[in-house]
């Protein structure tokens, strides 16, 4: 029984946390509403690969906001092939941006 409930409050805190990492995500990529309406700070365009919240919203949605709904899926026993897939993806575009992010500094 208390198994069963762990499970159910870890489903409820992916599916939050994937919803926060989603809606925040289109947030900055809209960049109409809060801290991203003010645009792309100068000082994060010295240091980052990025002029706008545009590609930042992009990764947020793709690895976290995917990443936790992959998570979800695992756990509410969904296809193990369709979850391994988002894992797979989210890897992925972590290392990417790993590497662009270390070859940035780097230089």
């Amino acid at each position: 029984m208390k198994n069963k409930v762990n499970l159910v409050l870890l489903r409820i805190y992916d599916l939050l946390l994937a919803l926060g990492f989603i809606l925040t995500g289109v947030l900055m990529i809209s960049s109409k509403y809060g801290i991203f309406a003010e645009g792309f700070p100068k000082e994060f365009s010295d240091v980052l690969p990025f002029d706008s919240w545009v590609i930042p919203g992009i990764i947020l949605i793709i690895v976290f906001g995917a990443g936790n709904l992959a998570a979800l899926m695992d756990t509410a026993g969904a296809s193990s092939f369709l979850s391994a897939v988002l894992l797979a993806v989210t890897i992925v575009i972590n290392t990417i941006n790993l590497f662009i992010h270390f070859n940035k500094t780097v230089k």
